[in-house]
């Protein structure tokens, strides 16, 4: 039964990581940055204590070598991660990635309209006074100002 239980539950809540909110115009900002970074720092503290465990638990060295060249492999991606402009990169570009990754429009097609400029038709056929500017320069009735 136990089983049912975390199967539901996977399920459930991989939907709703995924698809529980729409997808934002979003860059993340430096604090997004920020934790990037970190995760390159904890990835670099993890590589070092793991070639230091290795190398103490054997004493060939290619296994703490072998560990060791993971560290190479960070640096590439720390290199590439920091070549990114991330604090000018135009719209144009992000909107190009998006839609050329298959993802729907950010924004919904349907166009926003205030509620004040909405045109109700029950009141447009019943006779109404003409309205007054209240700045004096309405036109008369018979044409002229």
């Amino acid at each position: 039964d136990l089983w049912a239980y975390f199967a539901v539950g996977g399920l459930s809540f991989g939907y709703l990581v995924v698809f529980a909110e729409t997808r934002k115009p979003d860059m993340g900002g430096n604090f997004w940055v920020k934790a990037l970074r970190h995760i390159y720092a904890g990835l670099a503290i993890y590589v070092l204590l793991m070639t230091g465990i290795v190398a103490r638990a054997t004493s060939a060295r290619a296994p703490s070598l072998a560990a060791a060249a993971a560290l190479g492999a960070l640096a590439m991606g720390v290199a590439r991660f920091e070549s990114l402009v991330w604090e000018a990169l135009p719209f144009e570009a992000i909107a190009e990635v998006d839609f050329a990754e298959g993802a729907s429009a950010p924004f919904s097609k349907r166009a926003y309209v205030q509620p004040e400029c909405v045109i109700d038709h029950a009141e447009e056929h019943h006779e109404k006074a003409p309205a007054s500017s209240g700045h004096g320069y309405e036109k008369r009735s018979d044409g002229t100002d």
